[in-house]
């Protein structure tokens, strides 16, 4: 993800903070292996934000282009430069 463990749960907890509950279970770890699981509700609001990202992405998709081709210019001209 791209992330630190611990900026991980950090966020699991402001997000259970925002909806009053618990959005992940957890299991300790040992000869089981541990392990967390969404909630209900933490299925729920994975589900409602992936539509919500999917509907933001294609309303955008001009200025995500945009925003891609300027990134690959500027990739581009900064290894050009010795």
């Amino acid at each position: 993800m791209g992330m630190s463990y611990r900026r991980a749960w950090t966020l699991v907890a402001d997000i259970a903070r925002c909806f009053g509950a618990s959005v992940v279970t957890t299991a300790p770890g040992g000869p089981r292996g541990g392990g967390a699981k969404l909630t209900p509700l933490g299925t729920q609001v994975v589900a409602l934000y992936r539509e919500v990202e999917a509907k933001a992405s294609a309303a955008a998709v001009v200025e995500i282009a945009a925003l891609e081709q300027i990134a690959t210019e500027h990739r581009q001209a900064k290894s050009h430069c010795k």
